[in-house]
Parts: C-alpha cells; sequence; structure tokens
C-alpha cells in the first residue's frame, strides 16, 4: 500500500427503535455501518463538529503528502508542504468536503468552542506549537486564520476548556509543560502560570502519563483536573488547589501516551446541577511504554472508576468492565489518530487512523449537548445537560409545545452553541441547534 494508505470517513448507523425495543425486552436489529466517502483527503487526526452542520478534520502537516492536493497545485508541486490538504470541511447533508488551507502544525493539539461558533485551536508541532488558530464556520473562505498572538509556552498534547468568562479559554499542560495559560490574554505582558501538579503527575520514564490531562468545569466554576492517576480541584483565577482527591486505583496511568478516557455526568436540574460526576474508563498497566520499546505488550486497563467530586468525602467507585465489546465491526480498522463523534441526527460519525508511518486513512441519552472537540480518545470542553419542562401541552394535530428551563448560568452552560434533544419514552429526537448568549 502507497504511503497516502486509505483515508475513510464512516457512520455508525444508530437504530433509535432498536434501543428503545431492547429496553423493552424485544430483539431490534443491530446498527450497521455505511462508508460514506472513500476518501477524505484528509486524516481525521482531529475533529469537530460546528453550528453549521459541517465537521472539520484535520491531520499534521509535517508527514509529507495528503490524498488531496490544494485548488492550484499540480504535480510539480509536490515537495510544497502548502499545495497538499492536511485540513477539510465535511458537509453532512451533501456528504461532500472542502479542502481548507492550514499554515502551522496541528499535530496532536487541543481546541474549544468560542460563543459565537468559531473553533480556537492551540498548539501542535514544530512551526504550531505556540499558535493559536480560528476556524469560523460560517465565513465562505477556505482557510483557517492564524493569530498573530502566541501562547506563551509551547504546547504540544494540552488540553483546552472553555471558561465562564465570555471568550476565555484555558490550555493546560504540554509535553514537558507545567503550566497553564489563557487566550485570549487580559493583558500584553500576560504570560503563563505554574502548576506544580502537572510536575508531580509526570512519569518521565514512560514519557509523560500527564499528557492530554482531562479537565472538567465544574459546578462551583473550578476545574476538575486529572493527570496520571491523581486529580485535583483547582481554582483558576487564584492559582490554587482547592482539594486533592484521592488517587485513582486500577494498577496504572489513564492519560497520553496510556490513552484512557474521561467524561462528566450529565448535570441535571433536579438537584440545581449541582452535583458532578465524573467517570474515567481503560488506559494502560503500569510502565507500559517502556515494556513496548522492548517489545513486550502488556494488556490494557479494563477498569472504570466513577467520583462525585462535589462529596464533602469524595471516593472513586471502581469496577471492572465485563471484556470487550464489538458493535458490527466495520471494515475498516481505527487505530491510532483515529475520532468519532456524535452528529445532530444521532448517527456516529468515524473517520482516521493510522496504522502505516504516516497517512492512512447505547449510553443514556442527553436532552443538551455541548459540542466538544475530539482527539487521541479525549472530548474536550463535553458536558451535558438535563434540562427542567415547567410547562407541557398537547396540541390538536398532535404537536406538543413544552417550556424549558435554561441553564441559570454560565458555569453550569458556558455561552457558546449547543445541541438540544427531546427524548419521550427513551427514544430521542434528532438534535437542534440553539444559542447561549452571556447578558
Amino acid at each position: 500500500m502507497s504511503r497516502v494508505g486509505r483515508l475513510g470517513l464512516v457512520l455508525l448507523l444508530v437504530a433509535w427503535c432498536e434501543v428503545w425495543s431492547a429496553h423493552a425486552g424485544g430483539a431490534g436489529r443491530r446498527g450497521s455501518w455505511e462508508l460514506l466517502l472513500d476518501s477524505t483527503g484528509a486524516v481525521a487526526m482531529h475533529m469537530a463538529l460546528t453550528y453549521c452542520n459541517t465537521v472539520v478534520m484535520f491531520d499534521q502537516v509535517s508527514a509529507g503528502p495528503s490524498g488531496l492536493r490544494m485548488p492550484g497545485c499540480g504535480p510539480d508541486d509536490d515537495d510544497k508542504r502548502s499545495c497538499w490538504v492536511h485540513s477539510v470541511e465535511y458537509d453532512i447533508a451533501a456528504n461532500a468536503v472542502r479542502p481548507l488551507a492550514l499554515e502551522t502544525d496541528p499535530w496532536c493539539s487541543s481546541g474549544a468552542f468560542l460563543s459565537d461558533g468559531v473553533f480556537a485551536q492551540t498548539g501542535g508541532y514544530g512551526d504550531g506549537v505556540r499558535r493559536v488558530r480560528y476556524f469560523d464556520p460560517s465565513v465562505p473562505l477556505p482557510r483557517w486564520s492564524e493569530s498573530s498572538e502566541l501562547l506563551v509556552d509551547k504546547r504540544w498534547y494540552s488540553s483546552d476548556h472553555v471558561l465562564p468568562e465570555k471568550d476565555r479559554v484555558i490550555v493546560v499542560g504540554g509535553l514537558d509543560v507545567f503550566t497553564y495559560e489563557f487566550i485570549p490574554k487580559t493583558a500584553p505582558e500576560e504570560g503563563a502560570f505554574e502548576l506544580p501538579f502537572l510536575r508531580q503527575t509526570r512519569d518521565k520514564k514512560e514519557s509523560g502519563d500527564n499528557l492530554y490531562p482531562f479537565v472538567h468545569l465544574s459546578s462551583d466554576g473550578n476545574l476538575f483536573i486529572f493527570a496520571n492517576r491523581d486529580s485535583i480541584l483547582f481554582d483558576y483565577n487564584r492559582n490554587q488547589v482547592v482539594k486533592t482527591f484521592p488517587t485513582m486505583p486500577g494498577g496504572g496511568p489513564r492519560n497520553y501516551p496510556s490513552t484512557g478516557s474521561s467524561v462528566m455526568l450529565p448535570l441535571d436540574f433536579s438537584d440545581g446541577f449541582l452535583k458532578v460526576e465524573v467517570m474515567i474508563c481503560g488506559g494502560a498497566a503500569t510502565g507500559a511504554y517502556r515494556a513496548w520499546r522492548r517489545g513486550k505488550f502488556y494488556r490494557a486497563l479494563s477498569s472504570c472508576g466513577r467520583m462525585v467530586i462535589t462529596d464533602d468525602e469524595p471516593n472513586w467507585a471502581m469496577e471492572d468492565m465485563p471484556g470487550p465489546r464489538l458493535l458490527n465491526p466495520s471494515s475498516i480498522a481505527r487505530m491510532y489518530h483515529s475520532t468519532a463523534i456524535v452528529l445532530p441526527d444521532g448517527r456516529i460519525l468515524v473517520g482516521g487512523s493510522n496504522p502505516y508511518k504516516n497517512y492512512t486513512f447505547g449510553v443514556p441519552y442527553p436532552t443538551e449537548l455541548r459540542p466538544p472537540f475530539a482527539t487521541h480518545s479525549q472530548s474536550m470542553n463535553q458536558r451535558m445537560l438535563k434540562l427542567g419542562c415547567s410547562g407541557l401541552v398537547r396540541k390538536t394535530n398532535g404537536a406538543v409545545h413544552a417550556v424549558l428551563n435554561a441553564p441559570p448560568s454560565s458555569t453550569v452552560a458556558p455561552a457558546g452553541f449547543y445541541l438540544l434533544s427531546v427524548v419521550n419514552g427513551g427514544i430521542p429526537s434528532k438534535f437542534e441547534w440553539l444559542r447561549f448568549a452571556h447578558e
């Protein structure tokens, strides 16, 4: 196979009726895979769903030629990095991609959506390690814009999270970086701030095990930050650790390169959106990275842990996953540098994979979902809310008019675009976009 390999884009079609039937004891049909595009042109190492019902995908620019040339470039321009497509925008309805010009390398970078739906993207590799990029899905210009403002520190494998303050994003960690900083800066002289927790959780022999730290915005406005096996509640305004949580059991690290996944479970109107529970699954056995270099491979961790971080005395509740589960496997291997996101119609979009040297291409349903940035088993800025309903009237034509209570603050729901779904009898509707703005 050529070094370009296959660039696939696949959808998992989830049968909502089957979920309902199975829940009721019936035997429904399984979901199925549909190959949408045999080649997107660029590996979907990173993906994000925009409010324009498009998906922006991008990869590293330093891996050489991709599967698609930029318009205006011919065979004589093969050695020019700018002539190869490393980012595309996928139009869900049209089932088509358009190339996006990308100047600097966003390999293993981080990102977050701002309140107006603009995607802010930070860090990367090489010439992109201190860059800040923006993509506005409402603008027809097919390119990313590069900010003149640089990050203070090099950010490779860092994590971003949007904050309650309007259009303020925190950037946490990175390879051999033990600081955090904000974009945009409040003053030209604003620098980066030390976070000793990141240094304490680094395992140098294992190439970190604290990269892409898990970051969640708690209901009190502080940040839950998890790295390796440890976690803190952090007041970013005062640069102060508010609480140190118990070390997570399970026999190994949970962060990159021993990558697991983390999710903040839905915030619920019934308790005023106060209870915050975090779940972390997977990871690698201690020493797995060094063992790999010797040609030995340890079994991945099979444990999951849940902790209510707002409890007075929080502790991890651990359980083991019963075993690997296959959901009607696809014909395209999805390995390192593949990603998956949910689409407004409920389908799961899967893209990317890097099995070669360079390019080779049923949970409880939320009522409100903030579209995250997905990469490396991470879902940055993921947020789910269960909204209260204060009125429900069935019309004569069969339609139902519902009055919902909006989230009470930007701490519960930072400003921006969200996906809204109505769940009736366990069956969710298609999502619709709505926007929360700061007063």
